[in-house]
């Protein structure tokens, strides 16, 4: 079998670069670029763990209307009496918990969120924040003949 070498670019020999430098170029050039690929999509240091005590916290699923530094506003997907929409604060010590970019998205492309509060008087802190079941869940497969009128008359033509 055969070894493949690279011709020496002709750019090379014009900057006066010998073999060797060139060698130890593409060499660091390759480090670099596998320490970049590494910390760009590799396991990140700062992951939050959920708060210990998540399954006592209330929860609401709705979709975000409005996502600040701060303060999160959600319209919930079941009603909440006398409440359009509800407004979450968020303190600093949680600040950490929340990734705002992807709130942002959320709310752009109006899916489901699930927010974990805590009551304190009458404002309302976010403590936690997960994608809502409805995310995950399918339709339900409705039983073979057991489709809708236009459903099954489409099907018959």
């Amino acid at each position: 079998m055969a070894t493949v070498h690279q011709p020496f670019p002709e750019e090379a020999e014009r900057l006066g670069i010998s073999r060797s430098e060139w060698k130890t170029l593409r060499g660091y050039l390759w480090v670099v670029s596998l320490i970049g690929l590494l910390w760009l999509f590799g396991p990140a240091d700062s992951v939050t763990k959920p708060p210990p005590n998540l399954g006592s916290l209330p929860v609401l699923d709705g979709t975000m209307a409005v996502v600040e530094d701060r303060r999160l506003v959600m319209r919930p997907l079941r009603p909440v009496p006398g409440h359009r929409e509800v407004t979450f604060w968020i303190r600093h010590a949680d600040a950490q918990n929340f990734d705002m970019v992807h709130l942002r998205a959320h709310a752009a492309l109006a899916i489901p969120t699930r927010i974990f509060y805590a009551r304190s008087g009458s404002r309302l802190f976010a403590l936690w924040k997960e994608d809502a079941p409805e995310n995950s869940r399918r339709p339900p497969r409705r039983p073979q003949g057991s489709e809708r009128p236009a459903e099954a008359a489409q099907k018959r033509s």
